[in-house]
C-alpha cells in the first residue's frame, strides 16, 4: 500500500533522529456520513498505529516530551495523540487497550459543554456526498 509506506518511511526518518509525535484528528463513524478527510476509518488508524509501533517505540506524549524537555535523547519514541476531541475516538477503545497503546486526546472543553460543530464540520455537512465514480475503458 503505497500511503502506508510513505508513511512509515516519514515516520521512521522522524523517529529515528528526534522521535516523533503522530496527530489524528476524528474516526469516521460506521453508518455516519462523514465525507471529510480530517477523519480516517478505524482500519486505516489501526494499520497506521501498527506500521509505526513497527518502527519505534509507542511512548506517552508526556514521556518524549519531558525527555525532550530535560534534553535527553527521544530518537525512536512516537506518541499518538488526537485533536478536538471527537466521541468517535470512543471506537478506538478496545484496540487501544488491548495494543497497550499510550493516547492523547485534546479536547476542547468549550465544545465539550456546548455540544458546537466546528467550522470544518459544519462546511463538510453542507456539501453533497462524493461517490466513487468507476470508469472503464
Amino acid at each position: 500500500m503505497p500511503w502506508l509506506d510513505r508513511l512509515g518511511g516519514g515516520v521512521a526518518r522522524l523517529a529515528g533522529t528526534r522521535g516523533a509525535i503522530l496527530c489524528f484528528h476524528g474516526l469516521e463513524v460506521p453508518g455516519e456520513r462523514s465525507g471529510s478527510s480530517l477523519h480516517v476509518s478505524m482500519e486505516q488508524f489501526e494499520r497506521v498505529v501498527e506500521a509505526v509501533h513497527s518502527l519505534g517505540r509507542l511512548v506517552p506524549l508526556r514521556e518524549i516530551v519531558g525527555r525532550y524537555l530535560a534534553g535527553r535523547r527521544t530518537a525512536g519514541q512516537v506518541a499518538v495523540t488526537a485533536d478536538d476531541g471527537y466521541a468517535s475516538w470512543l471506537l478506538a477503545e478496545g484496540f487501544l487497550a488491548r495494543k497497550g497503546i499510550p493516547f492523547t486526546i485534546f479536547a476542547v472543553s468549550g465544545a465539550l459543554a456546548a455540544r458546537p460543530r466546528f467550522w470544518w464540520d459544519r462546511k463538510t455537512a453542507s456539501q453533497p456526498p462524493v461517490y466513487p465514480v468507476e470508469v472503464s475503458a
